[in-house]
């Protein structure tokens, strides 16, 4: 059985201030579904090349406990 490789996505959480403005948090996010369970975790960086790699090291991670 071949495995394919886990796809996820890196983004900024958007939110509505009390002024009624949109914004994005400083902090990424990574969205991801493993075995049909969809996660959404915080990378507590923000720096996008360095959510992009906590990421990756996440999903892989998540990805051998199941």
């Amino acid at each position: 059985m071949k495995r394919h490789s886990p796809t996820f996505t890196v983004y900024r959480r958007k939110y509505r201030a009390p002024d009624g403005t949109k914004h994005e948090t400083r902090t990424w996010y990574v969205r991801f579904s493993i075995a049909g369970r969809k996660c959404r975790r915080s990378l507590k960086t923000r720096d996008r090349r360095a959510a992009e790699l906590l990421a990756a090291e996440m999903v892989k991670r998540e990805e051998m406990r199941r």
